[in-house]
């Protein structure tokens, strides 16, 4: 049976772009994305998370686990950090979209990142966490 993979996406700009990189790097799995549209422009207009944004995080991430998915990939990388906690909550993987990202800046160790968002508080909280 084909894995499936629990999507969390913050905008319906990232669902088409997150089911073109599942299918060319995990072509076996089926992609069930789930959307809340809000949680985006709510964390960019409170300036990054928030305790009630990270709750909704998680009832979204519970809601896949409890649907049936084999692991969970959030598409906005704000809502690393609730991966981290939804980790320590479910036996499923539960993945942000900047945690391959970091990883491969340990392992290289540059001198200078450059960090680039569409969002500003995006772009910030992934500088942050970088640091």
């Amino acid at each position: 049976m084909n894995p499936t993979i629990a999507v969390v996406n913050a905008t319906p700009a990232s669902m088409q772009p997150a089911a073109d990189g599942l299918g060319e790097g995990f072509p076996e799995a089926r992609a069930w994305h789930l959307l809340d549209d809000r949680l985006v422009t709510e964390a960019d207009a409170a300036g990054g998370m928030t305790p009630a944004l990270t709750r909704r995080m998680l009832a979204l991430i519970d809601h896949a686990v409890r649907g049936g998915a084999d692991a969970v990939l959030l598409s906005c990388s704000m809502y690393g950090p609730a991966a981290a906690l939804a980790r320590r909550l479910h036996e499923v993987p539960v993945t942000g979209s900047d945690e391959a990202m970091f990883a491969e800046v340990t392992r290289r160790r540059p001198g200078t990142v450059l960090v680039l968002g569409s969002l500003g508080a995006a772009a910030a909280d992934s500088a942050r966490r970088l640091k």
